[in-house]
């Protein structure tokens, strides 16, 4: 029973880590492509929010 609840743990924080890392390769394009607009300002500003709740979901599962 422990195994597969430190496997699930395991998964679970690749998971999150597949999706920072998407969220930083969106959040670069973004970024680089932005012509300074109010639609690119809030597109950065949504990416953002959602690199540090993927960080904190991240950082908040523990393995043991």
């Amino acid at each position: 029973m422990r195994l597969k609840k430190l496997k699930t743990q395991i998964a679970l924080k690749k998971e999150v880590s597949d999706r920072i890392s998407n969220i930083r390769i969106k959040l670069f394009n973004a970024v680089v492509n932005s012509n300074n607009g109010k639609k690119d300002k809030k597109l950065v500003e949504k990416l953002i929010a959602e690199y540090k709740n993927e960080v904190l979901i991240y950082e908040s599962i523990q393995i043991k």
